[in-house]
């Protein structure tokens, strides 16, 4: 046995003291495999959104993205609170202007001209005599390619006056090289606008608020391109267009008698036939009528034939001789104007006669939204006359001369003051 020494077996216990302390501290074993430790999250910035692509348009070429949502605001507040109004009228003509727009190659976006001009009334009339859709002076509806008939004014029809219209802006766009000095254009004339900016050129880049043209015009080209970016970001919605098609009517029709015969509406059967003038015809009519009611139209067209029309004295005429014209029996032609004295005919009274095919000489009523009459305050331009004036609002020199006190063979002077009763109504 080995004796150890007192020194060193006091060492030896201290060891074991010290061993025993630090297992003291240590952590209870576990069965688990020792995780890494974890890294700190460090907190960043979400990311940016991406911003909406811009709505195109061939009319925004050059234009901001702001000046086009500040139009738009501006377009909103002038349009939004009749839009019900104004949707009404365009789903009846959206769909012959956008197809004839498509037919002239011209965009589509269009179509808010007609909104700002004439508020979706193919018989829309201004002070100066601009009518129709697209409200066309006479003068340059007959550049155009637009010549009225007796029966048919193209001014107003849904299609002729589109393509024409058409036509003119495309004219417009090519010589001023974009979109919005076009529009300005098509509303102060080509003319005044090339004055303006011979002393002042102007681009889209330059900015809306920068157009040399005047505040009335300025306004108009906001207007158009502030509803055209409206519908593009969803703003405003343009209605479904009435499906229509066209039907061959064989004369004498008598158009409101249709319309009754039918169940249809006798004022949407003229506004989507509005270059009408009147409503009974005696001659082959075309007429476009909603799908739906195809059927109910040709029918009804057998039990729509006039009895009686009415037609105009002229120089000479007694009643026997409009009995003649009429193949009529000339008692039938008292029998149908009772109280009527032979000795009393006037040029220009109406006397009625029986119906007959291709009644030449006939006066047929007029279409009853063309004879909605409305009093114009017309300031005489230098050469005008009583004839020209009359031809541009549809009514007879003599009507004016009586309602303003004149006679018709009376001279008119540049800045006389007209009043008329004109027979297109908007």
């Amino acid at each position: 046995m080995r004796i150890l020494r007192k020194d060193s077996s006091r060492a030896y216990l201290a060891l074991v003291l010290w061993l025993a302390g630090c297992s003291a501290k240590l952590p209870p074993p576990s069965s688990e495999t020792p995780q890494p430790p974890q890294a700190t999250a460090i907190p960043r910035a979400a990311p940016a959104p991406i911003p909406a692509p811009a709505p195109s348009s061939p009319l925004f070429a050059g234009l901001s993205q702001a000046e086009l949502e500040a139009a738009a605001q501006e377009a909103l507040a002038a349009y939004a609170p009749a839009w019900p109004r104004l949707a009404a009228r365009a789903r009846l003509v959206l769909g012959p202007i956008w197809q004839a727009l498509a037919e002239e190659g011209a965009p589509r976006d269009l179509v808010w001209v007609v909104c700002v001009e004439s508020g979706f009334s193919p018989y829309a009339l201004s002070h100066a005599g601009a009518l129709g859709l697209w409200q066309l002076m006479p003068r340059t509806a007959r550049a155009l390619g637009l010549h009225p008939r007796r029966d048919w004014n193209p001014r107003r029809a849904l299609e002729a006056s589109t393509h024409a219209a058409a036509r003119y802006l495309l004219m417009l766009r090519a010589r001023f090289g974009n979109w919005p000095l076009a529009l300005a254009a098509y509303h102060m004339g080509p003319a005044a606008l090339a004055r303006r900016l011979a002393r002042k050129p102007w681009r889209p880049e330059d900015g809306l608020a920068l157009l040399p043209v005047p505040a009335r015009t300025a306004i108009y080209v906001r207007r158009i391109l502030g509803l055209v970016y409206a519908e593009a970001t969803g703003k405003l919605r343009l209605p479904k267009p009435v499906a229509t098609a066209w039907v061959e009517l064989a004369p004498p029709v008598d158009l409101v008698r249709l319309a009754e015969e039918a169940g249809w509406s006798v004022e949407e059967l003229f506004m989507l036939n509005p270059g009408l003038e009147f409503a009974e015809t005696f001659s082959p009519l075309r007429l476009r009528v909603p799908e739906a009611l195809v059927p109910l139209v040709l029918e009804a067209a057998r039990r729509a034939r006039p009895q009686t029309v009415q037609v105009v004295v002229r120089r000479g005429d007694t009643l026997w001789t409009i009995a003649k014209r009429a193949h009529a029996p000339l008692r039938l032609v008292r029998a149908l104007n009772p109280g009527l004295s032979p000795r009393r005919l006037r040029i220009g009274m109406r006397v009625r006669v029986p119906a007959r095919a291709n009644l030449a000489f006939a006066a047929p009523r007029p279409n009853p939204l063309v004879a909605r009459g409305r009093r114009i305050r017309y300031v005489v331009r230098p050469g005008d006359t009583l004839w020209s004036i009359a031809r541009r609002f549809g009514v007879r020199p003599e009507t004016i001369a009586r309602m303003n006190g004149r006679r018709p063979e009376a001279v008119l002077r540049p800045g006389d003051t007209l009043w008329i009763l004109a027979r297109p109504s908007g």
